[in-house]
């Protein structure tokens, strides 16, 4: 029997046919002068197909009723969708179907040489998706992330050894998936950073200095940087970044408003990109990245939960490799979610200097002038603030602590600077 690219709705499995089959009137779906082929082939095309996604179930989970299978029926109707609505409605789908599993199941002659049909109930065998009861815990994303946190933490940190992957190598498949948290943050973005001063800056360039990134030696231990490296963190408002800093009451704190002055490429690790699904009738087909969004909403929850102070310079050092990662790959800085302010607060880290941060000796290799401060934004006001509550909210969700802050504050002076 003959069907035709008219009976699918899949674009993968209509090229197969238009390339292979000729043109002839379609038994199943009766069009006429179609592209047809015979049913054994687009039969054994589709099993390949299966093949590259779904197993047949694991009883040890049937009998614990944590089996997620389906029949071939529902897969390739429902799951998979590759057939019109029409041949769906009329029952053309299921014989179909019965069409292609029997007619490419292996030969006579084949069974007396040892094969078997994997598919022996035809279209009502249950198959389940490969490795579908762990998900995204199975993909390599989430080995290789794995692998590398132990790796900085416990294996080595500065040097690769010759016995251990190296620390790009376990990075190289999330790369992959950063492709799809790419941000372009637009020019005249807003952006606001805080500072316990103790003394007051008294003209526009200590104020700026002040506000501005650290020089080297007061770059302090952070999430996304160690001690020494300089970072630049700001939030999207001025609750999150005096969040972030977990202020006394009746400090005072110098808050500034920053401008982007050009467009920045940022990493947005804020939520999980929509990652479309594709099809398992294509030759490259990877199945990983069916929970590619899945393992990046868990990597975003794990790389911005809160971490406790006395954990944090172990903690933070799968976050600080991965910023320089990140930042090897030509990005200007990393957005991420508050873990003080949780009222969908956000925080940016980006890779800029104060303009004295560069050395006056030659480096090798030294190509990072376009990432001084200064050339991709500016300070357009400053307040002073002095704090008068703070108040911490606890509440206990599956064991893990979460912290909601509630701050008031009062403005003194709302100060525009030209600079």
């Amino acid at each position: 029997m003959k069907c035709c690219t008219d009976c699918f709705t899949n674009k993968d499995i209509q090229i197969y046919i238009s390339d292979n089959g000729l043109r002839s009137d379609c038994e199943f779906c009766h069009s006429t002068r179609v592209y047809t082929h015979d049913t054994q082939f687009v039969g054994n095309f589709i099993r390949d197909g299966l093949t590259r996604a779904y197993t047949l179930p694991d009883p040890g989970l049937m009998e614990h009723g944590l089996d997620d299978s389906n029949t071939i029926y529902d897969i390739l109707m429902y799951d998979e969708r590759i057939f019109p609505h029409t041949l769906n409605n009329d029952g053309t789908s299921t014989w179909l179907i019965d069409a292609l599993i029997e007619d490419s199941a292996p030969s006579w002659h084949e069974v007396t040489q040892g094969s078997h049909d994997k598919y022996p109930e035809g279209g009502n065998t249950f198959l389940a998706l490969i490795n579908g009861f762990v998900g995204e815990s199975s993909t390599r994303f989430s080995q290789s992330w794995n692998g590398f946190v132990e790796h900085i933490k416990h294996t080595s940190r500065f040097f690769d050894l010759p016995t251990e992957g190296s620390r790009e190598e376990y990075l190289k498949d999330l790369g992959i998936l950063f492709e799809y948290c790419e941000l372009l943050l637009p020019t005249n973005t807003s952006l606001w950073r805080a500072r316990v001063l103790e003394e007051h800056p008294l003209n526009p360039l200590d104020i700026q200095d002040a506000l501005g990134p650290p020089p080297p030696a007061r770059a302090s231990h952070s999430r996304m940087s160690p001690t020494g490296i300089t970072c630049f963190y700001l939030g999207d408002s001025p609750d999150t970044c005096i969040a972030e800093i977990r202020p006394e009451v009746g400090c005072e704190l110098l808050l500034g408003k920053f401008i982007t002055k050009n467009i920045l490429r940022i990493l947005d690790l804020t939520k999980a990109p929509n990652i479309a699904k594709t099809s398992i009738f294509q030759s490259d087909y990877d199945h990983d990245m069916r929970w590619a969004g899945d393992f990046i909403g868990q990597f975003i929850d794990e790389t911005s939960r809160p971490i406790s102070s006395n954990d944090s310079g172990l903690e933070y050092l799968p976050t600080q490799a991965l910023s320089e990662y990140i930042r090897s790959k030509n990005f200007h800085g990393i957005k991420y979610n508050s873990s003080q302010n949780t009222n969908s607060g956000t925080n940016y880290t980006f890779f800029l200097k104060p303009k004295d941060d560069y050395p006056w000796f030659p480096m090798p290799g030294n190509s990072e002038e376009c990432m001084e401060f200064h050339n991709h934004m500016y300070l357009c006001e400053h307040q002073w603030i002095s704090l008068t509550n703070v108040s911490y909210e606890f509440e206990k969700l599956e064991a893990r602590k979460h912290t909601e802050l509630c701050m008031t504050y009062d403005k003194s002076t709302d100060s525009k600077i030209p600079y």
